[in-house]
This record gives structure tokens, sequence and C-alpha cells, in this order.
């Protein structure tokens, strides 16, 4: 029987793919679609944890394989607590509490914490870290979810299959604790077992920590985690650590930061002062990285749902329901561009059209559509951004032969001597699962030239197609010469990208940062100068390249060379020789790099200040190592992804992507014979009529078939073509030709205005 508590969670895993998916492969689609056909409510609002909410969590850590790891300490939520050494009279102590503690092998838990105080409405990275030597190291990591979350999930799973098996994970994970699935039998052993940290919670955290699978939102965060528990290639993952372990190798390796003549670098944060670090996933053990690409392909794959599951969305998502506007797994209609014609004829009393060329979702989510009438050559656009990423957006208005009307040596910024500047489109606004901008769209005006035919939008931001030199058709031949990006139109939003969506993403990860209040502080401290916050931002950060440039902040010379790359300010042979393969191992190093410039007291101390404002000052430095994390994650997969099905937004994208504006009118066009003949010429077969505006020919020909009946035709032609608006003047041509292609006859229109 489906009662009221399991039908809400049917409810809320059916609204979204990756609960889809997880009902799928636990067999429990028949019961959520019996569910869904008797129709159900939205959950209740009650359900959702209270923010800022804690409690005290009781974790147990099964290390027996990191020997040779000295001082070990729990780093949780901003804080580091030491772990307790499990004893004899400790696992008395634990299994007297009975469930799963009195069914397992308690000699696989080797430590344990007591009342670590963790967010009750949120997920969070938690990491057991010691020292290997004079080497600091991670040693395992669990993705902590929320007990009442994962209770609730294993409730459903229980009182509708009458067992836990889809929320256990593998054999393999409880063999390691000495006990079968049959024997676990209570929701609250799935919780309990949910509480251990061991190589297979690492596992699953190494792959959360990519941003397409990244959650905090409780109840998404307790599926994800379980999918990837059963999932084999995570599960490989899990069982290879304790191998690398047991010969002295670590998954999980703190980086200490240099300054340039090599001293450890410091970064002081709202007055205190620490060592920078950063964390880097281990390169040295070959097979290592090899599983780790493995399972975070297969991780991103399993979160993911298929089209055929319902997981395509067919428009923005801040036009979904509200219930889907929160989730991370959403799969935009257009993975790639669908050149579709769209026209709307807006234009009052001309009886113009626009016309966009691809107005579906382009490369995961960037869409543009008309948001008006046509005033004054003026044409209203409003552009959505679902990915993840922030985005440039430019305009290069185009008259004859393709020529670049925007062109101007003398451009101040935001414009480029290449385009026109429209405005900076946020990233989509959910953010690890949770919902942090109020809009992802902006609406811009394209006002066209006299001269004019069409205007070129170019959406730009960070990429990662460094060998693909795509976005060069739509540049002079020796702009940016050799370089791997247009720098002036992708540096800023490449540079909010990295600094703000990556590292306040990694600051969440690894406390309890609320980012949706972060950026609600960093929007309210920018728009104290009044001016509108995609303004202010996009100008902060064009002061921050220009430090970057100028070498103010100090870099080292491999965080100098990251922070060039990321801008696309590298050329070719300055990345040749450091590994062209994967844009994303040469930006390893922005990790110490962001750190330094977001709390520079010199630069951007008004952003510094906004997230201190959420979030304390010991907290963000315990979780700034996180930011190496996140960037690892996306150098492990990076070509993989990309090759393989493009699952990942910011590896995706090119750094430039294209899309056309025109504006155009039905013409109706009469051509008739010589007057001094009685008709065409007889030998006629086809004819072919073009265009020129202002002398230049702008339109693909209209051809058609003449003298049918095998005589000279004496009535006239009659064509109905489309023009382009634009320009001084429009001039028809015709020509005939014989059944050979030769032309036979030829005429033109007088020139209209």
């Amino acid at each position: 029987r489906i009662d009221g508590e399991s039908e809400w969670w049917l409810a809320e895993l059916w609204s979204t793919p990756v609960g889809r998916r997880w009902l799928l492969k636990a067999g429990l689609g028949s019961a959520a679609a019996a569910v869904a056909a008797r129709g159900w409510g939205a959950p209740a609002q009650a359900r959702q944890p209270v923010v800022g909410a804690a409690s005290a969590v009781r974790l147990q850590f099964a290390l027996g394989a990191a020997r040779g790891v000295s001082d070990l300490v729990l780093v949780a939520n901003g804080k580091r607590l030491p772990l307790q050494a499990h004893t004899a009279a400790s696992r008395r102590t634990l299994r007297a509490r009975g469930g799963l503690w009195a069914k397992m092998d308690l000699g696989a838990l080797t430590h344990f914490v007591e009342g670590v105080s963790l967010p009750a409405d949120q997920a969070i990275v938690v990491s057991a870290v010691g020292f290997r030597g004079r080497r600091e190291v991670i040693v395992a990591q669990l993705w902590h979810v929320p007990e009442e979350a994962t209770l609730a999930l294993a409730k459903m799973a229980h009182r509708l299959q009458g067992s836990l098996r889809s929320v256990l994970g593998t054999d393999h994970r409880l063999a390691a604790l000495g006990i079968r699935a049959a024997q676990l039998r209570s929701p609250q052993e799935a919780a309990q077992l949910a509480t251990i940290v061991g190589s297979d919670t690492t596992a699953t955290a190494i792959v959360m920590h990519h941003p397409t699978v990244s959650t905090k939102d409780t109840n998404t965060a307790a599926i994800t985690t379980t999918l990837l528990n059963g999932t084999p290639e995570v599960d490989a993952l899990g069982a290879y650590i304790p191998k690398m372990q047991r010969r002295g190798e670590d998954p999980l390796i703190y980086v200490q930061a240099t300054e340039r003549d090599g001293s450890p670098s410091q970064i002081t944060v709202g007055g205190l002062t620490r060592p920078l670090k950063t964390i880097r996933l281990n390169q040295d053990d070959q097979q290592f990285v090899e599983s780790t690409k493995s399972a975070l392909i297969a991780g991103v794959r399993a979160v993911r749902t298929e089209p055929k599951l319902g997981a395509v969305i067919d428009k923005p998502v801040d036009e979904q329901p509200p219930d889907i506007q929160r989730r991370t797994w959403m799969q935009p209609i257009g993975v790639t561009p669908q050149v579709e014609p769209a026209s709307s004829a807006r234009a009052k009393g001309a009886g113009l059209q626009i016309n966009i060329k691809n107005p579906a979702f382009m490369y995961l989510g960037t869409t543009t559509t008309i948001n008006g009438d046509l005033h004054d050559n003026t044409v209203p656009l409003r552009i959505h951004n679902d990915f993840v990423r922030w985005i440039s957006v430019y305009v290069q208005y185009l008259g004859n032969d393709g020529k670049n009307l925007s062109l101007n040596s003398s451009a101040k910024f935001p414009d480029t001597q290449y385009a026109k500047f429209l405005g900076i489109l946020p990233q989509v606004f959910t953010i690890i699962g949770v919902p942090a901008f109020t809009t992802n769209f902006i609406d811009v005006d394209l006002t066209f030239p006299a001269e004019a035919h069409s205007a070129r939008l170019l959406y730009c931001g960070l990429g990662a197609d460094a060998v693909g030199a795509g976005w060069r058709q739509y540049f002079p031949e020796d702009a940016y010469a050799n370089r791997i990006a247009p720098t002036g139109e992708v540096t800023v939003p490449a540079l909010i990208t990295g600094f703000l969506s990556i590292g306040l993403t990694a600051f969440a990860l690894a406390s309890a940062l609320d980012i949706a209040r972060a950026w609600a502080a960093i929007r309210a401290e920018l728009e104290k100068t009044g001016q509108e916050f995609g303004a202010v931002l996009s100008g902060v950060f064009s002061l921050v390249a220009e430090d970057l440039a100028a070498g103010t902040f100090a870099l080292t010379t491999s965080e100098a060379f990251a922070a060039l790359v990321a801008t696309g300010g590298a050329t070719y042979e300055q990345i040749q020789s450091e590994g062209l393969h994967n844009l994303w191992n040469l930006l390893l190093s922005l990790a110490t790099v962001i750190p330094k410039v977001l709390f520079n007291p010199k630069v951007v101390f008004d952003l510094a200040e906004a997230i201190l404002s959420v979030e304390a000052a010991d907290k963000i430095i315990e979780a700034i190592p996180a930011i190496g994390q996140v960037i690892a994650t996306l150098a492990a997969v990076g070509d993989a992804l990309t090759l393989a099905e493009a699952l990942s937004e910011t590896v995706a994208c090119p750094w430039v992507i294209e899309n056309e504006v025109t504006l155009t009118y039905d013409a109706s066009v009469t051509v008739s014979h010589d007057p001094c003949a009685a008709s065409f010429p007889p030998a006629a077969k086809s004819w072919r009529l073009e265009a020129k505006v202002d002398g230049a020919l702008v339109l693909d020909p209209v051809t058609g078939a003449i003298n049918s009946g095998g005589t000279g035709q004496s009535t006239p032609v009659h064509v109905t073509a489309t023009a382009p608006f634009g320009g001084n003047q429009i001039q028809w041509s015709m020509v005939l030709l014989d059944a050979s292609g030769s032309q036979v006859a030829a005429g033109v229109s007088a020139p209209y205005v």
C-alpha cells in the first residue's frame, strides 16, 4: 500500500530527471506511474528544512587502508575536529546502540567523531585529513546528506519494495563492512550506513565535485548519492583507493601555494591569516587517474536522465515550474545548434519581418527570442542563458558583402574594436541545486544602422575548445593573432565564471555558505553605486583583468599563465608546451589565483566584504582549498565529456557562440519581355533573379522555369522574393538561360530607394 509519505516522495522523485532515473533503476516506475495517473500535489512547503538549522552528527570512519597517516582530523563546515581511534570499549558502546551497529563487523571501523555540528538544511562535504610524512592529504570524504532526507528515501524504498536494496549501494561496499543487504531491514539502518566515511564515500564525493553533479539540495543530494553508490565505475574507484593507500598513496592531496620566490603563500580573510593551500587529485597513480575519469563520466551519466525519460525541456529554465527550477539536471532540447528560421512580422505598418537564425537552444541552453515590436530600426530581444558560465553579449552589424560595420579602432570598454557590447548575461540561476539568481536573461535592443542588413550576435565566455578557433570567422584575420580566444570579448565573463561561479560554489560545497545569500550580498554591494548590477560587475572584473595583465597581483609563473589561459589571452605556442590536449589541466593553478584576487583588499575588497557578510572568515579559509578539487574534476574529464556526450556545460562550450538577426520584407517583382519583341526569347528555358543592395549582391538567387510550352512566353514573370531591409538602394536583375545554362538575355530594374 502506498501511504501519504511514500506518495509524497514519489511525487518529489518523479518531478526531477535524477529522481525518475532512480525510480526506474529501483524498479518503482510502475508505482510512480500509477500515482501519477491519479494526480498529486506539489511537495509541501513544510517539508523543506529550516534555513540555517544544524544538528549534531555522529560519524564513523573506515580508514584501515590509510596506514602511515598521522594527526587525523575531520574538516567539516569550517572546523577541524580530531578523529578518535576506536577501542574495544568504544566498539562495545557502539554495538549497544543496535541497528546496523549490532550486525556489521565493527572491526572495519577505525575512528569516530561525536557531535559534529553539520547543516540540517543542506548537504555538505566533510573530509578526513592527516599527514603522510610532511604531506597533508585527504584520506576520505563524505557528501553528507541530512538524516531526515536519507531516512525518508529509505522509508519510501522499504514501503514500496519491501527491502532497502535500492538505497544501500553495491555488495562490495557492504562486504567491506562484513554485512549483506538482506540483513538490513530497517530504514534507520540505512541512515546509519550513510554516516560511515570510507573509500566508497570518497569515490562518490569526488564525482559529486563535478559541477554537472554537485547539489546541496537535501532531497536531490539523497537521491544523487544513492545513485552514485550503485554505479559500478564509482564502486570500482572506491575499491581501488584502499589499494593505493596501502602503497602509501592518497586520492586527494593538499598543495601549498607559493610566492614568486618560492616561499609559502599566506591568505588573509577577514583579519585571519592562514597558509594558502589547494586540493589536487593524485596525478602520480595512472590507474587512479583512469578510474577517476571513468567514475566521473559514469557518474555524470547516471544522474542525468535520457530524453526518453522526459528530461528534455523545450523552454528556458526560468520558465519551468517552481519545483523544477531548483534542479540541476535538465537537458535543453538543442544539444547542438538547430538551424530553424523563425520570423515575426512585428514592424508596425512596414511589413518588415524579424528573422532569428537559431531561436532554439544552442549548445545546451542559449536562446534568443523577439521581445516586442520593431520601432525605428530597433529590434528588442530577450536572451536566456542556461549555461554554467557567464556570457558577454556583443553585436556586429553587417552590411554589403558581410562587412562589419561595428569596427571601431577607438572603441572604449565595454565595446571592443570588433563589436558593440550589449550586456552581461548571468549564468543559469540554479547553482548546485540552489536558486542563486532571480533571472538568467537580459533584454537588449538591436538598433540597425541604415546600411546594415543583419546583426551578428556573439555570446562570449569561458571556453574549452583550445584547438578549435571557430570564433576566428567572425573577426578580421589579424585580430588576436594566434590567441586561443578573442580576449577582448571573453575576458570579463571568463573571470566572473572562474572567480565567482567556481569560487563561490567551492566555498558552498565545503562550508554552510548560503550561495544565494552570497550572490545577493555581492549584488547589493555593487549596486550601491546606483548602477545596474551587471554593468558594475563587468566593470569590476575589467579592472581585475587589467591588474592581472599588469602583474599587480603577486602571482607565480604558473598562476599568471593559468589566468592568461582563462581569459583567452594565451597563444597556441604558449600552451602547446604545457599540454594542449586538455585546457582544464592548464587552469589548475587558477585555484590559488581566485582567493588571491577575491580577498585582496586593494582590488576587489567590496566583493570580499559581501562574501564575509554571509559566511565567517574561518569557514571561508577552510573552504578555499576546495576550489582546487572542483577544477581538478573538470580537468580529469575535460576531453572525455566533450568528445563523448558533451554533458558538462562549462567544458563543452566554445569561446564564442554565434547567432544572427536579420530584417526582411516581401518584395513582388514583375519582369516583362522586351517591348520590341513579341515574347521572351524562345531559346530560354530558365531564369535567375538576383538583387543588389547598394551595388552588392545580398541574396541567394531566385530561380524558375520559362517557356514551358516550348514557344516564347509573352506573359510577364511574377516573382515573390524576400528582400533584406537596409542600405539605400536595391536593384533587381534577371538573366535568361538556355538548356545548357548559357545566357540568352538579361535585364535590370531601375534602382529603388
